[in-house]
């Protein structure tokens, strides 16, 4: 495995850039420096209180717009909310995510290919 993790970090050397180290990374999913290094330390209690507060905040904070303030709105008001929804929907599911697989499926390889090419048969 040591040596799997020596040649996987020379192929990212010869990657220019941080960002495209970071994605290489990422896709591979490999990241062998923090496994040859120490085992990562426990989460403190303080930053895991404030992750779980800042998570009921985030999750609890809409509903309770929606219980105490979504009801005083008008049959006409709730119609537009509705509208509003369905366009959103419409956009991230018709422009959103089509653009997100276009390019995390064919820009982002055609940028990473040529400068990982030679890499794909080491014999």
């Amino acid at each position: 495995q040591r040596s799997a993790a020596i040649y996987q970090l020379l192929l990212v050397q010869f990657l220019d850039k941080p960002v495209e180290r970071a994605v290489y990374r990422r896709v591979m999913d490999m990241d062998f420096e923090r496994d040859l290094d120490e085992p990562l330390e426990a989460v403190s209690l303080r930053s895991w209180l404030f992750a779980s507060f800042a998570a009921f905040v985030l999750i609890a904070g809409p509903i309770a717009f929606l219980l105490f303030f979504g009801r005083q709105l008008t049959a006409k008001e709730q119609w537009e909310w509705w509208k509003v929804a369905m366009i959103a929907i419409a956009i991230i599911v018709l422009v959103v995510e089509p653009l997100r697989i276009l390019f995390l499926n064919f820009i982002l390889p055609k940028v990473l290919i040529p400068k990982i090419k030679h890499y794909s048969d080491p014999a």
